[in-house]
């Protein structure tokens, strides 16, 4: 996991990656999104995707979208169903950790601010911008 100083706050990256090389040897980093976890986890289990979908209660489809990113964005509470069923921790599917059982210790995020990240991922970097301008305003106020 990739943190940064901003202004003194330390920040997570919002999305974990790997470095991979391509066939001439060049580094480049690619994100990582739940579903490619999900599907290597659930095959290393050797359980099926009709297996997954019973388990946390979504038919086969879902779990088809969310392996081949059709869904990049997974509701906190069912990345915690999905955990406990393939045996792991969510900072494992988030890909914060190489260790399945892993939980690290860094500031966890409720429901709520999961869906607020979620949308603040769509915004443009200019509205981004705005919105932290905004944060910062209501912050200050207090």
């Amino acid at each position: 996991m990739k943190t940064i100083i901003e202004n003194g706050i330390e920040l997570y990256e919002v999305r974990p990656g790997v470095y991979e090389s391509d066939p001439k040897g060049n580094l480049t980093y690619r994100k990582v999104f739940p579903g490619e976890i999900i599907k290597a986890r659930r095959q290393d289990l050797k359980m099926t995707q009709q297996e997954l979908a019973d388990l946390i209660g979504v038919n086969i489809g879902t779990i088809s979208r969310y392996e081949s990113g059709n869904i990049e964005t997974i509701a906190y509470e069912r990345r915690q169903q999905i955990a406990s069923a393939l045996n792991c921790t969510i900072d494992y599917l988030d890909a914060y950790t190489d260790n399945p059982h892993e939980a690290l210790q860094f500031p966890k995020h409720d429901a709520q601010s999961e869906r607020i990240l979620a949308y603040f991922n769509r915004l443009a970097p200019n509205q981004k911008a705005a919105v932290e301008a905004i944060m910062k305003s209501m912050v200050q106020e207090e």
